[in-house]
């Protein structure tokens, strides 16, 4: 059944009536509306509806709803199913008294609710991802086609998935009557929004909403998040109503010190957001873009032929990086190409092809020093990409390369991110990965598991692969608490190394000592031996020469003594005359 009621330029929705639900239960109120929940027939799942009251623009603000939502494809806005109808229309009347807006059921409810149960504020890792994706929803408001403000940003409009994601609703709602249901105490004000969530500018007669408001609603929201309190609040809601009319156009701000800055590291930068955000001068605020929490910094990692350069013109939908098969490294220094993805600023640093015997490692040091020059103050994640195919045994200490370049530490930030899954054929990334117990112990260690995209020239063919890859950066980020990989963490890494390096060279060099007196002590022992053998055959020698003389002296004493007997018989011959 499709929707008859005139919406220019939007497409048909679905016309949902009593008759495809069952099991209503009220859950809520909104701003704008009561929140029931109920049962879809055919679909098989809950469903929430927003009921409004009937009055003469109930329709056409219905319908500004329904386009506004429309335009929310984004994981962090609420998804639109239909449109809800009592059915028959009332004779002579158009439309039924009853009509509402059928999305999907956040079945936590909202942050205001997530507030409410807790005795203060959430978590750090929690706060930061709902800060995160909260910024992430407004941005792509933002940044649609046709921009759209949200222009009542508060806990109350921001619902919560089972897994405790944040999903915006009632956004560009400020022009929708006041008639319909109200059950929140946070009073609306005739500026449009929720005067605790509202600018300054807000309270003058020439106000004119911008995406200044939001900022500055996000900024109230912050302050909200991380105290777990409601600000400006007092039990009266007219005593609060005329505090916050007052207290706003003076600049004054909710309390800093209500803010326990001892919760986590990365808290004081969000305080420093938080009160650029909240500045009196609308100009003064900051785009989303130029905060961390939209802008993205990728890092490009892996050996020659897995396509990183094709892979980065995949996520920024360009052709800014060289591509060729060659079988020669297209890249061969750092390359930074950015740009934006819905509505998000994108930095992708592609880097030279891990295990090129033609660069030295001194050129490549020379080309990590660069690739955390492009992407300051650091990389969010490493993407490592692998050619799906052969698994090599080069790629399989890939992550130890990073480990020892970068630190153990840089395995929380790289993702594995597979290429070529059209080349597969009948075999999914998911069986690939099975067949390989180096594969999966690769993915194993690195923090942000592991993503396909597919490089083809037509992305429209693969819609879904570059937001989904996106999304599961996001959730790494979360997940690391909002962190990126650091140029400190590098330098301290850098410091380990060259430390490492310089140990290697001290023990090579008093190994060199060692050898070296090793080899003198050998030379002095040979020489000793030499003198001792020298000592032996000058001994032997004398020796010899001694035995020499005593021969010589023993023949000629018997030399002597034969020659004293023939001269005695020579005498007595003389004498007698013998």
């Amino acid at each position: 059944m499709q929707l008859a009621l005139p919406l220019p330029s939007s497409p048909a929705l679905d016309l949902i009536g009593n008759d495809s639900l069952q099991d209503w239960e009220v859950i809520g109120g909104g701003g704008f509306g009561q929140i029931h929940k109920a049962r879809h027939i055919k679909w098989r799942f809950d469903v929430a509806i927003k009921l409004l009251h009937h009055d003469d623009g109930s329709s056409t603000s219905l319908l500004k709803e329904v386009k506004n939502m429309q335009k929310g494809g984004s994981p962090h806005v609420v998804r639109i199913l239909g449109v809800y109808q009592r059915c028959p229309p009332s004779p002579g009347r158009g439309l039924s008294t009853q009509l509402g807006i059928v999305m999907e059921l956040m079945k936590i409810g909202s942050l205001a609710t997530l507030q409410a149960s807790l005795s203060g504020p959430p978590p750090w890792p929690l706060a930061f991802r709902l800060a995160h994706q909260i910024a992430l929803g407004i941005n792509f408001l933002h940044h649609l086609p046709q921009p759209l403000l949200h222009r009542d940003l508060k806990p109350n409009n921001v619902l919560l998935d089972d897994n405790l994601n944040a999903k915006l609703t009632d956004f560009g709602l400020a022009e929708v009557s006041h008639s319909v249901l109200k059950t929140s105490r946070e009073e609306p004000g005739t500026e449009g929004g929720t005067l605790s969530y509202m600018p300054p500018e807000a309270f003058e007669s020439s106000y004119e909403p911008t995406r200044a408001t939001d900022i500055y609603s996000y900024g109230i929201l912050l302050w909200s998040i991380f105290t777990g309190k409601e600000p400006y609040y007092a039990e009266n809601p007219h005593l609060q109503s005329s505090m916050v009319r007052f207290r706003v156009p003076k600049g004054d701000m909710p309390p800093l010190e209500a803010v326990d800055r001892d919760q986590a590291g990365g808290l004081g930068e969000m305080m420093d957001l938080m009160v650029n955000c909240w500045d009196q001068q609308p100009s003064n605020r900051p785009h989303f873009l130029e905060t961390g929490l939209v802008h993205l910094r990728i890092v490009l990692v892996g050996k020659t032929g897995a396509r990183k350069s094709a892979t980065g013109n995949t996520i920024l939908g360009g052709e800014g990086f060289k591509e060729d098969s060659s079988p020669e490294s297209v890249t061969v220094q750092c390359e930074k190409q950015s740009g934006e993805v819905d509505g998000r600023k994108i930095d992708v640093i592609d880097t030279p092809g891990l295990f090129d015997t033609s660069v030295t490692i001194e050129k490549m040091k020379c080309e990590l020093e660069r690739c955390f020059y492009m992407s300051v103050p650091g990389p969010h994640v490493f993407l490592l990409v692998i050619r799906l195919g052969r698994f090599t045994p080069e790629e399989q200490n890939t992550v130890k390369w990073i480990q020892e370049n970068f630190g153990e530490e840089a395995s929380k930030y790289t993702m594995v991110l597979f290429t070529g899954g059209d080349q597969l054929r009948k075999k999914s990334v998911e069986q690939f990965v099975g067949e390989s117990v180096n594969l999966q112990n690769l993915i194993s260690k690195c923090g942000g598991g592991y993503h396909s995209v597919i490089n083809d020239s037509d992305s429209s063919a693969n819609p879904d692969q570059v937001p989904e890859l996106l999304k599961k950066i996001d959730e790494m980020v979360m997940k690391n608490g909002g962190q990126h990989y650091t140029n400190e963490m590098y330098q301290e890494v850098q410091r380990k190394i060259e430390e490492e390096e310089e140990r290697k060279k001290e023990e090579e060099r008093k190994k060199k000592e060692e050898e070296i007196k090793k080899q003198e002590e050998a030379i002095r022992k040979r020489e000793e031996e030499e003198m001792k053998r020298e000592e032996e055959l000058r001994k032997i020698e004398e020796e010899r020469r001694k035995m020499e003389e005593e021969r010589q002296e023993e023949r000629r004493k018997r030399r002597g003594g034969r020659w004293k007997k023939r001269s005695r018989r020579n005498w007595f011959k003389r004498v007698f005359n013998l």
